[in-house]
């Protein structure tokens, strides 16, 4: 226990944290440098019955290189995002999933495509990830009176073409994210939720009116991160009863295709997995769908509406396409992907990627 206590003590110096102070929650930065590779280190302290819990968070500076064509979308989930999603010049792309999905990812690659030298994109973050030459970024960590809300508001002001605000949390910041979509900016920001139709039901529940949420949202792309299978053991995995059940389907239509699972081995630590790639449910808004949420209709409503569209698919159905090609895991898959019935039978899912 001592030993834990002093590497907790440690780390509080290093992230310029109080070791005096037990009782509170706190949180700090890291900046280490390895490799010729800057690494930024997110500490929280989190006190509990037995003393305090210690959790780090590493950014790496090179991540924000990763290109939309490198994040595993599908060649139809790529085009109808890069066309029907960011080459409009207004409107607001939501992305959406829990802490460590990649959201902050996505959104600086979504920006990277959108960036040359005919628009001015500026940034409200807390804090900046990741510095990125000719966007404007701005933190508000740490700023007392400085909130999201008050950086749209000034933002404004600075003639912006792309906004990318850092995360709707609050009343007041979607307010002003719908206000700055409502004047012909094109806004990208994150928010936590399950699934893409959460995210329109989400934004009711904070008392924004639905025409406004109707006309404002282009599109919203839920998505998780998945282990990728280590291409070096990787061999054939028999799925279970269980796993069969957990998908939606039987047992004998799984066993009918091929799944693949790491041994373990030197190249992946012994962990049967190297690397990551996203599974996502892309929700681009058409006049059904705009209809449906002004007129409140049920979370169960929209997404009947959703799965109409030819090119909606859900997270689980687009790991399990990623998990017929040999690239992640069945298990994976169950474990990260929210449950929701197959639209589509996996023959089907079987050619997303083909």
């Amino acid at each position: 226990l001592g030993q834990v206590t002093g590497m907790i003590s440690r780390l509080k110096v290093l992230a310029k944290a109080d070791i005096a102070e037990r009782r509170a929650h706190q949180q700090g930065r890291i900046f280490v440098r390895t490799d010729g590779e800057e690494i930024d280190i997110r500490a929280s302290f989190y006190v509990t019955v037995h003393g305090e819990n210690a959790v780090l968070r590493l950014l790496r500076k090179t991540s924000v290189r990763v290109g939309l064509q490198d994040m595993g979308f599908s060649r139809d989930a790529y085009r109808s995002f890069v066309h029907d999603v960011l080459e409009p010049s207004s409107g607001m792309l939501l992305v959406t999933g829990p802490t460590g999905s990649g959201k902050t990812t996505t959104l600086y690659a979504a920006v990277t495509q959108l960036q040359d030298d005919t628009r001015k994109i500026i940034t409200c973050e807390d804090p900046v990830e990741y510095l990125v030459d000719g966007v404007t970024q701005c933190s508000i960590m740490d700023r007392p009176g400085l909130t999201f809300g008050d950086s749209l508001r000034s933002i404004l002001r600075q003639d912006p073409d792309v906004i990318l605000d850092g995360e709707v949390r609050d009343r007041e910041s979607p307010d002003m994210a719908i206000h700055c979509a409502l004047t012909g900016h094109k806004l990208v920001t994150t928010l936590h939720t399950e699934d893409s139709l959460s995210a329109v039901t989400r934004l009711l529940q904070m008392e924004i009116e639905p025409f406004l949420v109707g006309s404002t949202i282009g599109a919203v792309l839920a998505q998780r991160l998945l282990r990728r299978a280590c291409t070096h053991c990787k061999t054939d995995n028999n799925p279970t009863a269980g796993e069969a059940r957990a998908v939606g389907t039987t047992l004998d239509e799984l066993s009918a295709f091929h799944f693949v699972k790491g041994k373990g081995c030197p190249s992946c630590h012994y962990t049967g997995y190297r690397g990551r790639i996203g599974a996502y449910e892309l929700l681009v808004m058409n006049d059904a769908l705009r209809d449906a949420v002004i007129q409140r209709k049920s979370p169960y409503e929209l997404r009947r509406l959703a799965q109409e569209m030819p090119g909606f698919y859900s997270t689980q159905e687009d790991g399990l396409a990623k998990a017929l090609r040999g690239l992640t895991t069945l298990s994976e898959v169950i474990a990260n992907c929210p449950r929701v019935p197959l639209n589509r039978r996996l023959r089907q899912l079987q050619e997303i990627y083909a």
